[in-house]
C-alpha cells in the first residue's frame, strides 16, 4: 500500500507553498564562484538569478505565480531567516527582475547570494538608504533593500 503515501507526498509538495510559507534554500557559502543553471522554456541554458533560486530552494515555482510576502529589511529583517528565497517586487505586486537568497541583515542593509548571466554566485550587499525603491522593471533597474520581499505563491 505505498500508493496512498506516495500520492500524499506528491500532493503535499504541490500545495505546500500556496500562500505565506517562506522558501528555505541550501546554504550557499560553499557555492561562491560557481553557477546554478536552469532552462528557458525553449530549452536554452539560463544562468540568471531565478535559475539559482529555483535550483537550490525546493518548491519555488515559475515567476508568474510569485507574490510579495514580508518586506525583508523592515524592522531588522522581520525575523526572516538566512537562506530564505527573496525577490524584488514593485508597486503593483509583480515580480520585478531580481531574485536572491538572503544571507543576513545588519544596520547597513542586507547580504545576499545571487548570480546573473555574466556573474557566478557571489555574496553581495544591498545598502540601505542608497536611493528610492524601483518604480519600474526592466534592464538597468537598480534595486534597493526596500524592493526585496520574501516570495509567496499565488494561483
Amino acid at each position: 500500500m505505498k500508493f496512498p503515501s506516495v500520492l500524499a507526498a506528491v500532493l503535499l509538495m504541490a500545495f505546500a507553498h500556496q500562500g505565506n510559507a517562506d522558501f528555505l534554500c541550501t546554504n550557499m557559502s560553499s557555492s561562491v564562484g560557481k553557477w546554478e543553471e536552469g532552462r528557458f522554456p525553449d530549452g536554452g541554458i539560463s544562468k540568471e538569478c531565478v535559475a539559482l533560486v529555483q535550483r537550490v530552494c525546493p518548491g519555488v515555482v515559475e515567476t508568474a505565480r510569485w507574490r510579495p510576502g514580508t518586506r525583508v529589511y523592515e524592522n531588522g529583517c522581520n525575523g526572516v531567516p538566512g537562506t530564505t528565497a527573496i525577490a524584488t517586487f514593485i508597486n503593483d505586486g509583480r515580480y520585478c527582475g531580481h531574485a536572491a537568497i538572503l544571507d543576513s541583515c545588519d544596520e547597513d542593509g542586507i547580504w545576499v547570494y545571487d548570480q546573473w548571466n555574466r556573474a557566478p554566485i557571489r555574496r553581495r550587499n544591498y545598502t540601505a538608504g542608497r536611493r528610492v525603491p524601483a518604480e519600474q522593471c526592466g534592464r538597468g533597474s537598480v534595486y534597493t533593500v526596500d524592493d526585496f520581499y520574501t516570495i509567496n505563491v499565488g494561483r
